[in-house]
């Protein structure tokens, strides 16, 4: 394909990507959903949850990842990851290698969430959150689903947005994403000061997010 250039997703942008997507089409569902027919609602809700799925999973993977390198990877003793980390430097992360280089395998969801869940709370009501996001988002992809209360199922995924907004930043070593310039930042350390204008920042990466938390009160 002349004039594309390659495309390469790493593992936060890769989450803050389904997350604006899954924010994107949570939206129509809570602001607009008088614009929809039954069957577009449908859609919205699917794409949401699946979305979703994939930001808290690649979001809890980013956090992990960060304190111990090889926590998300199904075999971290394999020659694949023993070779790539023979490669890892000040400049490249482990992670950046095995997207250009390997063949592996990281945790499933559910282990993911479990591991984060033991490592930074021990908290039920995150788990039990999490996972029913999991359950719903196998049932809608892999066989079918019937829901019947469609504002029951809209305060779930609030409770969902509240684990993220109200957890996962305040979680590990100053994990938090930003959008500055058109670019996605991941700030830590020096840059911690920043947290709190990031939160309340409008210009902030999850500027739809924050619209959800004034409108939740999350």
């Amino acid at each position: 394909m002349n004039g594309v250039d390659l495309v390469i997703y790493k593992l936060a942008q890769n989450g803050v990507s389904s997350l604006n997507l899954s924010i994107e089409y949570f939206k129509k569902l809570f602001y607009f959903s008088d614009r929809y027919n039954q069957y577009e609602t449908d859609d919205n809700f699917k794409i949401c949850i699946t979305f979703l799925e994939n930001a808290i999973e690649l979001l809890l993977k980013t956090i992990l990842v960060n304190d111990d390198p090889l926590s998300i990877y199904e075999s971290p003793e394999s020659k694949t990851i023993k070779k790539a980390l023979l490669k890892v430097s000040s400049r490249q992360k482990l992670e950046d290698i095995l997207i250009s280089e390997g063949s592996f395998r990281t945790i499933k969801y559910f282990d993911t969430i479990k591991k984060y869940n033991e490592h930074y709370h021990k908290s039920d009501k995150i788990y039990n959150i999490l996972s029913w996001l999991g359950e719903i988002r196998n049932a809608i992809t892999h066989f079918g689903v019937s829901i019947d209360d469609t504002n029951e199922l809209i305060v779930s995924l609030i409770d969902v947005y509240d684990v993220i907004y109200n957890y996962l930043y305040l979680a590990g070593p100053g994990i938090i994403f930003a959008l500055e310039d058109g670019e996605i930042v991941s700030l830590d350390e020096e840059d911690r000061k920043l947290i709190n204008k990031v939160l309340e920042d409008g210009t902030a990466e999850l500027t739809n997010g924050a619209e959800i938390r004034c409108a939740f009160g999350l």
